[in-house]
């Protein structure tokens, strides 16, 4: 065969995948096999065929003989259009997956600064509210609606720093706090989710339990929020019940 392959036939033609250029004879699997070259695999080589470009995946071997020189070589070739086409396939929809998940960053990051004004305005007039003349109850709901205010941006700052979700190095915090007040809160909280469905809501707090204890308040409230409003949801009648003990010390 033609050292370049110039004169040769359209189908004895090899490119390099992807070029325009001739593959070299002398790098050609079957070429490698003859001198001496065992397991070779390449698929980054092309043929015409009838105008168009095959990529194909070829292996060779060489084969010795009782003295160990090379005798003859063995070479497989094939068609790896449809392997080839998945790829850039795949290539493509990672793409468009970074892409949308850069868009999808920025459209939280940009959402998370225009809901953090108002909720910064309800925390702030809450604050007021606090200082001015009212009775306890009036008191202690507005005592939530801070508290629930102040819940809601933390999570917020936790969205615009999307990385450390992305990365699975979500923080807990390890504060004093107080199961009974969290209990209490909660129970006004979603007393009125439960009245809706004609269900009784208890928070029960075994006297076991101590006084104050050390963990993250707003993340055990969420966690807490989204077990008993899926309690209320899924129960048709009856009670919702939490309760909380000593597991140890």
């Amino acid at each position: 065969i033609n050292g370049d392959f110039r004169d040769n036939p359209e189908i004895y033609q090899v490119y390099r995948a992807g070029t325009s250029e001739l593959y070299p004879a002398s790098e050609l699997p079957i070429s490698r096999a003859l001198n001496g070259e065992t397991l070779i695999t390449v698929d980054d080589l092309e043929i015409l065929k009838d105008g168009i470009r095959v990529p194909l995946r070829v292996n060779a071997t060489s084969l010795a003989d009782a003295n160990g020189k090379t005798e003859y070589a063995i070479s497989v070739f094939e068609d790896v259009t449809e392997v080839k086409k998945a790829e850039k396939e795949l290539i493509k929809a990672k793409h468009e997956a970074e892409e949308s998940g850069v868009l999808k960053e920025a459209f939280l990051a940009n959402m998370s600064h225009e809901i953090r004004t108002p909720m910064n305005a309800i925390i702030g007039f809450t604050d007021l509210l606090l200082k001015s003349k009212m009775d306890a109850r009036e008191k202690e709901f507005l005592g939530i609606i801070k508290t629930s205010g102040e819940s809601l941006l933390h999570i917020i700052n936790d969205i615009l720093d999307i990385s450390k979700i992305d990365a699975r190095m979500m923080t807990f915090d390890a504060f004093p706090l107080s199961i009974k007040e969290l209990f209490h809160s909660l129970m006004i909280m979603m007393t009125n989710k439960a009245d809706a469905k004609n269900l009784i809501l208890a928070f029960n707090c075994n006297p076991g339990v101590p006084d104050i204890v050390l963990g993250d308040a707003i993340r055990l409230t969420q966690v807490l929020i989204n077990l008993v409003d899926n309690a209320i949801k899924f129960t048709e009648d009856g009670s919702v019940n939490v309760s909380a003990h000593v597991l140890s010390e």
